[in-house]
């Protein structure tokens, strides 16, 4: 029992540092943020997190990546007139209606998804968790045109490792 309580707490630690620096790589970056435009909605817990703010590529109310007819109009009108420089996808290959947002707004889809359930694939199987959440900061920071500490961020998949 000691273990595992010492375990939890050096967990929590880690996620404490983990926040500390999603907070310097997106302070880093110039304000305004531009909306973090996403195809799902788990990326909410995230914006209210940080204080970005969301465009949602998807209706909060529909099961599937389909836009109503209004609501995909509304989108492609918010990304034309915003500063939003990417899109991001949570599967590869992005879904046709992201790919058919990216179209018609102009805004290019970043090359690598976000993880939105469950843990991001790297090339020999899935990523820790603390991989995958370093993973998608610096998806967003990079795609927003700013620099992720990367050394930091693998730091933190490093210490992570050795709590296992």
């Amino acid at each position: 029992l000691g273990q595992r309580l010492g375990r939890i707490t050096q967990r929590a630690e880690q996620l404490d540092r983990l926040d500390a620096w999603n907070r310097a790589q997106f302070d880093a970056i110039p304000r305004p943020w531009p909306a973090l435009a996403s195809s799902h909605r788990a990326f909410a817990s995230l914006a209210q997190a940080y204080g970005l703010k969301e465009l949602p590529l998807v209706d909060a109310t529909s099961t599937s990546d389909a836009l109503r007819p209004e609501g995909f109009r509304q989108v492609i009108e918010a990304l034309k007139a915003g500063s939003t420089p990417r899109l991001f996808a949570e599967q590869s290959p992005p879904a046709k209606t992201l790919q058919r947002i990216s179209e018609l707004s102009g805004v290019p889809i970043a090359s690598v998804p976000l993880a939105a359930d469950g843990l991001a694939m790297g090339p020999d199987g899935p990523l820790s968790l603390m991989a995958t959440l370093v993973r998608n900061t610096c998806t967003i920071v990079e795609g927003w045109g700013g620099r992720c500490d990367r050394k930091g961020g693998e730091a933190l998949v490093q210490a992570w490792a050795r709590i296992s």
